[in-house]
């Protein structure tokens, strides 16, 4: 309890009221959330032809967060012409009709299943909602993404949903992970050499969580509780392989990596310690899952360059992962940056994602009355 209490006093710090928490940006410079600043992705190929893509990133700058215990950020309610809000969970495509006779869905993820790049009815779980509507067995789906964050939040909120009496039980749950399980762990833990090679859970902004805590302390010589991070993109900009790797082509802000050692050798040990805390949150996953007896299923997502050894993580986290890195190799036209993807990148990965959530869809309306 005093750790957490801590970590509340951090995120006002770091982050005084009115203040955008992890909201994703594409240049440490333009402070925190500004809808004035233009963003460059708008003018990407993967968004020509679409007239609302300014006003999109402009609104998506306006969406501001406030601490929560242990899961580090959740955003305020929010109500616009792109996105839309409430609680943790962001707006959802619904079927006509009724939904009282319809199998739940929970989908879990970070910002590219929350739909950074989509209007919230053409994300990656509106697009599936859809295929399923178009099938015959239409579903209840549940964007429950978070800009930034990494399985071990997306287990812990998913815990913490569980628990909530007014909420009805998921039939069925869904995780799409993989870039920001690696990419945080490029990222520095407090104790130096000491724990260089550790693999724990972690959240992006570790840094800055530390000269929030510390007034810039060296990390060796204090506590590390678990303390919020700056924006994604800022913390991405400094922390990500996915972006450090291409920031000279991409032309995104951020800074190179401090020791002497290649984006390859860091990529690579990255992977190694993403591994088996991705095993290890997927088996407390399971675990929540089966108390409530529902099924649960996990992708690997794609990502916008070969950082090495990423395509090799879905065999090394094994079963029941299904790999899905290969989805948009014929369509690198999608992606806005090196995660997120426009529209059209939602619905192609929406299908491959349904065709392995469709038996479970199906054996559910076999015991429910049928289609």
């Amino acid at each position: 309890m005093a750790v957490d209490s801590a970590a509340g006093l951090v995120w006002e710090r770091a982050f005084p009221t009115g203040q955008s928490g992890p909201v994703a940006q594409v240049n440490d410079k333009i402070g925190h959330g500004d809808p004035t600043v233009h963003d460059k992705r708008a003018d990407t190929p993967a968004m020509a032809g679409v007239t609302w893509a300014n006003a999109y990133f402009a609104e998506f700058r306006r969406i501001r967060y406030d601490y929560w215990p242990y899961l580090l950020n959740r955003p305020r309610p929010f109500h616009g012409r792109f996105f839309n809000l409430d609680g943790w969970e962001r707006k959802t495509w619904e079927a006509p009709g009724s939904a009282a006779k319809r199998p739940i869905v929970w989908f879990f993820g970070g910002s590219a299943l929350w739909g950074e790049g989509q209007r919230d009815l053409h994300t990656i779980p509106s697009e599936v909602a859809r295929l399923a509507a178009a099938d015959g067995m239409p579903i209840q789906a549940h964007n429950y993404g978070q800009s930034g964050w990494v399985m071990h939040q997306e287990v812990t909120l998913l815990s913490e949903l569980l628990g909530q009496a007014n909420l009805a039980d998921p039939d069925l749950i869904s995780f799409y992970d993989g870039a920001n399980d690696v990419s945080v762990q490029a990222q520095k833990l407090p104790g130096g050499a000491s724990t260089a090679g550790d693999a724990v859970p972690s959240h992006f902004g570790i840094a800055n969580a530390i000269d929030a805590t510390t007034g810039g302390a060296p990390a060796a010589t204090v506590p590390s509780p678990p303390n919020p991070a700056s924006s994604l993109l800022a913390a991405y900009g400094r922390n990500s392989l996915l972006l450090r790797g291409l920031r000279g082509l991409h032309g995104v802000v951020g800074s190179a990596p401090a020791s002497a050692q290649s984006v390859d050798d860091i990529g690579r040990q990255a992977v190694d310690k993403a591994v088996p805390v991705y095993r290890s949150d997927r088996a407390d996953a399971q675990f929540l899952a089966s108390q409530v007896d529902a099924p649960i299923r996990f992708f690997w997502q794609p990502e916008g360059f070969d950082l090495p050894g990423y395509r090799d993580a879905p065999r090394r986290v094994g079963s029941p992962t299904v790999d899905l890195t290969g989805v948009l190799d014929e369509h690198r036209d999608v992606f806005l940056d090196l995660v997120h993807t426009n529209e059209a990148g939602a619905a192609l990965m929406a299908r491959a994602m349904y065709d392995r959530l469709r038996p479970d869809l199906v054996r559910w309306y076999q015991q429910h009355g049928g289609r």
